[in-house]
């Protein structure tokens, strides 16, 4: 009933955008996997933002990952330390999957209602 709700269009953006959403968080896990010494909020921040594709959690974990990215961003900012670039995908990402989260959610409760 649910595959109903969405039109053809809508789902091939949907796609598409995972798919660009996939590409990133492999790219940045290349990224992490080569340095080894990183800000632990921004490595914290940057795994809880790719638990977006946990459809369970990821209402607590993306805006938990935002701010955990934005901590680490102002720590690294007044402690100078590896980790920046991670802080900034976390936060990058968590916001784009939460955006995604909300909209498709919006999008099932205004069809539903109808």
């Amino acid at each position: 009933m649910a595959a109903d709700l969405i039109s053809p269009e809508f789902r091939a953006a949907i796609i598409v955008l995972l798919i660009i959403y996939a590409l990133a968080i492999i790219i940045t896990f290349i990224v992490v996997v080569r340095k080894k010494e990183q800000h632990p909020l921004a490595r914290a921040s940057f795994i809880l933002s790719t638990l977006c594709l946990v459809p369970a959690i990821n209402y607590v974990a993306l805006p938990l990952a935002i701010l955990l990215g934005v901590s680490a961003l102002k720590d690294i900012k007044v402690h100078p330390q590896p980790g920046r670039n991670l802080a900034v995908a976390g936060v990058c990402l968590g916001s784009v999957a939460f955006a995604i989260a909300l909209f498709g959610a919006l999008v099932f409760y205004f069809r539903t209602v109808q």
